[in-house]
């Protein structure tokens, strides 16, 4: 009787097998990290969504706020209840808002500013309105810590009815031409900004009515 002798792969076999594993391995991996890059691209857009877009929010919620109520220095001097010295590097808006709240109830003054430095745009907040020193107690980095946010320029338009009835637009506050402490609001505010990786953003925020009335 004649035995067969087993059956098996041969070198080659088992070569070109490995071969063809070693490329779909490597084919599924590539496919595996476009995949992940992707969704890491994502991920970082939409975190610089998010940080733009809170940052707005609170200028947005700020200026909508606005009070006509001139505050005094630490000099006891009148100052406008917004101020914007385009000459100043870097440039500081300074403002009363109407958003603090005392004990939960009723509706409180502050003072409140913006600035960019080194690429980040803080909130500043000061402990009270009236007096005490020029530098504000509280920065708080609103944009510009994600990467690609980093604000590149950062420039304030402010529009108000000028002598002839039409609306005019003006780099500082007060503008040039109602330079006093009760210059009043404009009626718009315009924020320019570019950021590393979204270019130039532009924002247009209105000025509420109710902000003119003095508290």
């Amino acid at each position: 009787m004649t035995c067969n002798p087993p059956k098996g792969f041969t070198l080659l076999e088992l070569l070109v097998a490995m071969a063809i594993f070693s490329l779909l391995a490597v084919m599924a991996y590539g496919g595996l990290m476009s995949v992940l890059d992707s969704r890491a691209h994502t991920d970082q857009a939409a975190e610089r969504l998010d940080e733009k877009q809170l940052a707005f929010a609170m200028l947005d919620r700020d200026l909508r706020q606005l009070v006509d109520r001139p505050r005094r220095d630490a000099y006891g001097d009148r100052r406008p209840s917004l101020m914007l010295d385009d000459l100043r590097s870097p440039p500081r808006l300074q403002l009363v808002s109407a958003g603090a709240r005392s004990h939960g109830a009723r509706s409180e003054l502050r003072r409140v500013g913006y600035e960019v430095d080194d690429g980040v745009l803080y909130r500043l907040l000061w402990p009270a309105i009236d007096g005490g020193e020029e530098e504000p107690q509280t920065r708080v980095a609103i944009l510009g810590n994600k990467s690609g946010n980093e604000i590149q320029t950062l420039e304030f338009y402010f529009y108000y009815p000028g002598v002839d009835g039409s609306t005019t637009r003006s780099r500082a506050w007060p503008a040039p031409e109602l330079d006093t402490p009760e210059a009043g609001l404009p009626v718009a505010v315009e924020i320019q900004l570019e950021t590393a990786h979204a270019g130039e953003i532009s924002r247009v925020f209105a000025v509420s009515d109710t902000g003119n009335q003095e508290r």
